[in-house]
């Protein structure tokens, strides 16, 4: 498979730090990593192919950012139904508010 960029992640977890596209030489990320604060030691630089990087980015940065997204709509729901039961309304009341708002 052909590569499609480079990678910079930490060897005791598995964890990415950077990643670049394109066929440069490597060492420019682990001096960025190196430069961010990261023990040489614990850095890897490698090139990856689009399979290698789509899994990275799967379990990385695509899970990570929906759990996140989820957990912050359950926490605007939990407000939301805070403040509607500090106002006492009904369900066709707070609808009937928050599409006010919305216009």
């Amino acid at each position: 498979m052909e590569k499609i960029g480079r990678v910079c992640i930490l060897k005791s977890n598995g964890k990415l730090i950077e990643f670049q596209s394109g066929n440069a030489g490597l060492g420019i990320l682990t001096q960025n990593a190196i430069n961010g604060g990261y023990n040489k030691e614990d850095i890897e630089e490698k090139y990856v192919n689009d399979e290698e990087w789509n899994v990275i980015y799967e379990k990385q940065i695509k899970e990570p950012a929906v759990k996140n997204a989820e957990n912050k709509e359950k926490l605007r729901k939990q407000k939301e139904q805070k403040v509607k039961q500090y106002l006492n309304f009904t369900d066709e009341q707070w609808e009937e508010l928050k599409e006010a708002l919305r216009d």
